[in-house]
């Protein structure tokens, strides 16, 4: 993965050029895993997923070794794989839906639900969950309260992936931010948030037994309007 298509790469060649060869392997959304005891790549990609057997911590060692992972296991892959070339000043973007200088989403969210539906919404339970999130495209938005799933943007090895999320994770270096989950790659965040992000808001999942999409209650707080939420690690 860290090489291939680094090949022919020599040392004068900048970092950069480096780092956008590099990820030139995940730009077609298929990364394979090496079968080692043969050492070809196994037939199927790994995948950008949030099930229930991928863990919310981690990095590239879970993303080998279940063969599919969260965004930060991809973030973690392509570091790694840049590591491999001496490239160590990478940074991890972590985009989040909150809003500056503003009353934070899930407190406007308790507010919103109260105003329309004329009561609380619902106490949770140890499991239960209130949460901001971002909105990944496709959405038709323009019912708040019931916003429906259009096409969604192709990911690694998944053309179904998720789409919302707390957080998304990106990699950045130089002038470059780096998206390995999705394969692609932007000159700044807020050309990230035009290309992949219709909306922030929220939503409220309850606790088992009813902790299902289908169970769940989610908000549109605002459509995206620029000036992307990160925070650099």
């Amino acid at each position: 993965i860290a090489c291939k298509t680094a090949d022919g790469k020599s040392s004068s060649s900048t970092d950069q050029q480096i780092v956008d060869a590099v990820f030139t392997e995940f730009e077609d959304r298929k990364v394979y895993k090496v079968e080692p005891s043969k050492g070809m790549s196994q037939t199927t990609p790994m995948s950008y997923k949030h099930d229930a057997s991928v863990p919310t911590t981690g990095g590239a060692k879970e993303l080998i070794e279940l063969g599919k992972g969260r965004c930060g296991h991809w973030a973690s892959l392509l570091q790694n794989c840049l590591s491999v070339h001496g490239i160590t000043n990478s940074q991890v973007a972590v985009i989040v839906p909150e809003e500056p200088q503003q009353l934070g989403t899930v407190s406007r969210f308790y507010a919103a639900y109260q105003a329309e539906n004329g009561t609380l919404l619902p106490i949770l339970n140890d499991s239960g969950v209130n949460e901001a999130l971002l909105y990944i495209k496709a959405w038709n938005i323009a019912d708040v309260w019931v916003p429906a799933k259009g096409s969604p943007i192709p990911a690694q090895g998944n053309t179904s992936p998720q789409m919302y999320f707390a957080n998304h994770v990106l990699v950045e270096f130089g002038t470059q931010k780096y998206d390995p989950s999705y394969g692609a790659k932007y000159q700044s965040f807020d050309l990230w948030e035009a290309a992949a992000l219709e909306a922030i808001g929220a939503w409220h999942l309850p606790g088992p037994p009813l902790d299902q999409e289908a169970n769940a209650t989610f908000w549109i707080a605002a459509p995206e309007v620029g000036g992307s939420r990160q925070t650099s690690n």
